[in-house]
């Protein structure tokens, strides 16, 4: 086996300001190294963590092995040489501070192993201030605190921790006005916004006020509200990926696409309120339909069929119920609908067609329990339950037939820090498995299930990464293969193709600082349709199948009022 050139890539990471530096030593093959820093600029003397990862596009090859070491100026880093690449993600991490102002020239060498070439690149400008104030090091996300659903910012202590307050505006929504900090654990400050998020992309500004010790800052995250499908879109039953799409004034309309190509634009719904659109098939025809909650808060179903549109009317306005997922629980190849009301109550409608079944409540009134994910467990294409409770963070799985809870199961006990994430099947073997979000340290962790049984368990992505699971998806033609879907803090984001618990082939989609933010991935009769929405308001959609892009197309331009409706896979977003 010939040893293959590793292509050695460093950038700065988006905290504060834009991209400061990105240079990237090209090679003939397609591995590539990134090498990234958690805060830069930064204070003289604060605590910086600089971290690699290796991207092996190949998909023959095994994980790299070998070390990395960190040099300043061409001088080795103290403590960081010949760091062990991390035997699942080929990550190392090296932990260090800079004594002396102005711009440090950075790179890193990879020793190479039996399959990899060594590598070096750079450089990464890291600069340093005069200032002692140090940066702070913030993020946003959408998450449950104290059994409440909203954005939550944690800025990480570095010494001492921070206090001050944070400003959340929604676009020019003040949504929370100086919320102070709050010690939220030994490592991290947090402030914490409610309500809930309604369905869309979010574009926020978070201001920090900063405090004797650390600077004030802004950050301007997108964060998902609730109310995400995952189906694909078919309204005319050619096999091809057609859209919703929501104007600002709450029309929905209906793209008919070929490809990427807009066919015909149809005005469909008046008055959609941004939360509770799904897109699921209610009747197991060729078209899909879709359910939306209006502006006055009644929900209807419109079934779409060869001789027309049809709605049926399911719930009055006033109620506090919100439909929050639709998927076929008693395996009838026909959806059915998921409820929350605002008291805290779950219920399940089986549906045929816009026809009520039977209704099945599940939760009362005032349980913390709420639904965090769906997935077939078990195998016998009925959908199952996970529950977190948001009280005391503990996580429980049932497994369903309609009406009928077959078993049930405690994943995870009372003040765990493991956040349900997403469903993936990860070994192909018919049976969904489950991913977790460490809320402390930021890991993620998989478990292959067998039912409610876990039959193996690994770190997939360890503490201080900088990478976030951010969806499943599947991107390979005519299979239902799932992809991990990763993003990091300096916006670059990756797909993971796994095989079990081993990473089977991975590569980075887009780089840091683009302002390009993934917000859907829907996978029709052929390539995924992946959308992208950049910080200026355009969207873009490209056509991925597996790791190629076969086509990219701009569909809505900067200030269009319009809001693409994703079909999207299930996200690491507890309701």
């Amino acid at each position: 086996m010939h040893a293959r050139t590793a292509e050695l890539r460093l950038i700065s990471l988006l905290i504060p300001g834009a991209l400061l530096y990105a240079a990237v030593a090209h090679a003939a093959t397609s591995g590539s190294v990134g090498l990234q820093s958690n805060v830069n600029p930064s204070a003289l003397n604060q605590p910086v963590t600089l971290s690699t990862f290796i991207n092996d596009q190949g998909g023959e090859e095994p994980t790299p092995t070998g070390t990395m070491t960190y040099l300043d100026g061409g001088t080795p880093i103290a403590g960081c040489q010949d760091v062990p690449l991390q035997s699942v993600t080929a990550t190392t991490v090296c932990h260090t501070s800079f004594s002396s102002a102005g711009h440090h020239t950075l790179t890193a060498t990879y020793s190479g192993d039996a399959n990899y070439a060594p590598a070096t690149g750079g450089p990464l400008d890291q600069v340093v201030d005069s200032g002692t104030a140090y940066y702070p090091i913030m993020s946003a996300a959408r998450a449950v605190y104290n059994g409440e659903t909203g954005v939550d910012v944690l800025i990480q202590a570095q010494g001492r921790m921070p206090t001050g307050s944070v400003t959340f505006m929604d676009g020019a929504l003040t949504r929370c006005a100086s919320v102070p900090l709050q010690p939220l654990d030994a490592n991290y400050a947090h402030a914490f916004c409610p309500p809930d998020l309604s369905f869309g992309h979010h574009k926020f500004s978070i201001q920090y006020s900063g405090d004797s010790f650390y600077r004030a800052q802004t950050i301007a995250p997108v964060i998902d509200g609730y109310g995400t499908s995952n189906t694909p879109m078919d309204f005319d039953a050619r096999f091809g990926d057609d859209q919703l799409v929501l104007a600002d004034d709450g029309t929905l309309y209906a793209w008919l696409m070929d490809g990427l190509t807009v066919m015909s634009k149809k005005a469909e719904i008046a008055n959609a309120r941004r939360g509770g659109i799904h897109v699921a098939n209610f009747d197991a025809d060729l078209y899909t339909d879709f359910l939306v909650e209006l502006d006055d808060g009644s929900t209807w179903m419109w079934t779409n069929t060869s001789t027309g549109l049809f709605s049926f009317f399911l719930r009055p306005q006033g109620t506090g119920w919100h439909a929050t997922h639709a998927a076929d629980f008693n395996g009838d190849g026909k959806a059915d609908i998921l409820w929350r009301n605002d008291n805290g109550a779950v219920e399940l409608w089986l549906m045929n067609g816009g026809t009520t079944l039977s209704t099945v409540p599940l939760m009362a009134a005032g349980s913390p329990w709420q639904v965090a994910l769906l997935g077939d467990f078990n195998g016998d294409m009925r959908t199952d339950l996970v529950w977190r409770n948001t009280a005391d963070g503990s996580v429980g799985l049932w497994l369903m037939d309609g009406a009928s809870v077959l078993e049930r199961k405690t994943l995870m006990p009372a003040g765990a820090p493991w956040m349900p994430a997403a469903v993936a099947d990860l070994d192909s073997d018919g049976m969904a498995d489950l991913l977790w979000t460490h809320q402390a340290d930021g890991s993620v962790g998989a478990w292959l299930m067998n039912g409610t049984t876990a039959v193996a368990r690994r770190t997939i992505m360890p503490a201080g990464s900088g990478w976030s699971l951010t969806r499943v998806a599947s991107f390979t033609s005519g299979s239902s293969l799932d992809y991990l879907v990763w993003t990091h803090q300096c916006g670059a984001v990756g797909e993971w193709q796994m095989n079990g618990l081993d990473i089977a082939q991975r590569q980075q989609l887009m780089g840091c600082g683009t302002g390009w933010h993934l917000t859907g991935v829907s996978h029709p009769f052929g390539a995924a349709t992946v959308t992208w929405t950049h910080d200026d308001g355009t969207v873009g959609m490209w056509r991925v199948n597996g790791f190629t892009v076969t086509q990219k197309q701009t569909m809505l331009q900067p200030g269009s009022g319009m809001t693409v409706v994703s079909s999207e896979a299930q996200t690491a977003t507890a309701p």
